[in-house]
């Protein structure tokens, strides 16, 4: 079978770059063949079908002037550029299916229109929670926990300025978010993995979509074992990006009460032996 993967990012650059390449390396073990659609970058791993790749975006450059940004903010909700290279790789490559991991922004779902008009079944990993909210980590500028977009719809974005604290920002974002919902391009999907049950009752709960959605752990990269560490006791081990969505500091001060929690322990045993 041969199986397309659509991801915005083609080098490593975080954990789910790390889950595109091990998804890509399990499916060539198993006997797939594996072409990618992505978006230009001079620390992308070179591929076959890097000559379809999309034009790098980045929409945070300082330096853009008015027009650009406006340009931009329309690429931002359908890109005709990946429509475009998309169906060229298609037609040249002829995939059975098609996975997708992050296309939000700078590929956009332009691509879906031509997926389902080959009739290319599609199956999206939910890696995070756009669909639910505009700036996908659920979180205010002051670093709240935020599920207003999720229950009271996507108009909150703008009311918090919740990109990065910008209301142009919010306002695109927002307005990517209704494009797709009256599109109906999250129905286009026709499989949706969340990789926890927390992801899979969240998404349901918001009524984004009608397809299916299922449930599935991430796994190990193949020929990786794992083994805890117990010999000593006395550390904690993050093993990710530092974002405060990550919650390392949640980790931190939790940490912190155990072990004030485990010393108050010892010592009241301590004083109950002396007595």
């Amino acid at each position: 079978m041969k199986i397309l993967l659509i991801h915005k990012f083609h080098y490593m650059l975080g954990g789910t770059e790390t889950f595109h390449y091990n998804l890509a390396e399990a499916l060539t073990a198993a006997g797939h063949e594996v072409i990618f659609f992505s978006m230009y970058d001079k620390r992308n791993i070179p591929c076959a079908q890097d000559k379809y790749f999309v034009s790098n975006v980045d929409y945070n450059d300082p330096n853009l002037s008015t027009f650009k940004k406006i340009k931009m903010g329309i690429k931002l909700i359908y890109s005709f550029e990946s429509k475009h290279n998309i169906e060229k790789l298609i037609r040249d490559e002829k995939p059975d299916i098609a996975h997708i991991g992050l296309l939000h922004r700078q590929i956009t779902f332009s691509v879906v229109d031509v997926l389902k008009k080959y009739n290319i079944p599609v199956v999206m990993h939910l890696h995070e929670l756009t669909a639910v909210c505009p700036c996908y980590t659920m979180l205010r500028q002051d670093g709240t926990i935020c599920s207003d977009c999720a229950t009271k719809g996507y108009w909150n974005c703008v009311k918090n300025k919740c990109m990065k604290g910008s209301l142009a920002k919010s306002v695109l974002a927002y307005t990517e978010a209704q494009f797709l919902r009256y599109g109906h391009y999250y129905d286009k999907i026709d499989l949706y993995i969340a990789e926890c049950n927390f992801y899979k009752n969240l998404v349901e709960k918001a009524h984004f979509t009608h397809s299916p959605i299922i449930k599935m752990n991430n796994f190990l990269p193949i020929n990786q074992e794992y083994k805890a560490y117990y010999e000593h006791d006395n550390y904690i081990l993050y093993f990710g990006r530092y974002a405060r969505e990550k919650g390392v500091l949640t980790i931190l001060k939790a940490y912190a009460r155990c072990i004030v929690m485990k010393n108050w322990f010892w010592l009241v045993r301590d004083r109950k032996k002396k007595e």
